[in-house]
């Protein structure tokens, strides 16, 4: 769990600098944004 929620802690970061603070994203951001989802997406499951 501890995991998921490191690996979600940039993207949050990219969208909150986008929303909050109004700053200009590129696409090379969102690309790595969209990577570093589609990983947590591929984490494997725990059991317990």
């Amino acid at each position: 769990m501890s995991a998921l929620i490191m690996s979600a802690e940039l993207p949050v970061a990219v969208l909150c600098s986008l929303l909050l603070l109004h700053e200009k994203v590129d696409a090379v951001q969102w690309s790595g944004v969209a990577l570093m989802l589609l990983a947590i997406g591929l984490l494997p499951k725990s059991e317990g």
